[in-house]
């Protein structure tokens, strides 16, 4: 019989240990994993709308400048000169347009849609939109300004 409450109290104490274990398992995702407050917390500490800002900086010259010379080398001084000023006027104003004010705003939606995803159990993917209409705006409008800097004669040679 001794032995027997030993097995009982074995198993009961391996039951208990896996039980706690399970919950301090399940309020540790719901407190991280699947809570916004943590990603967003997460996104401010590591400041990732500032990395992100970085690289598109990095990025948006040689995409543009690929764009407007379709991928050729320009060896002519004057082309080069009118193409790096292309470039310039236009990845300025697509770096100013993408700042990192609405960068943070647009992770900050990624993260809640994944989080809604994460909680959802029927989930199988997850696709978020991002909007950029009102950037294309803001895009155009910073072209516009950045002309106004050319003189005549430049805009010419540019155009």
């Amino acid at each position: 019989m001794k032995t027997l409450k030993i097995i009982v109290f074995i198993i009961l104490s391996f039951v208990f240990m896996m039980y706690g274990v399970g919950y301090m398992m399940t309020r540790g995702i719901n407190n991280t994993l699947l809570d916004q407050e943590f990603y967003r917390n997460l996104i401010n500490d590591n400041e990732i709308p500032t990395l992100v800002h970085g690289k598109i900086v990095d990025l948006i010259p040689e995409v543009v400048r690929n764009g407007i010379t379709g991928g050729t080398t320009i060896t002519d001084a004057a082309q080069k000169a009118v193409v790096d000023a292309q470039t310039k006027l236009i990845s300025n104003a697509i770096t100013d347009a993408l700042d990192e004010t609405w960068l943070e705003k647009q992770s900050t939606k990624v993260t809640d849609d994944l989080v809604k995803s994460l909680n959802d159990a029927k989930a199988t993917s997850m696709t978020v939109v991002l909007d950029l209409t009102d950037r294309l705006d803001i895009i155009k409008q910073n072209i516009a300004k950045g002309l106004e800097t050319y003189s005549d004669a430049e805009l010419m040679a540019m155009f």
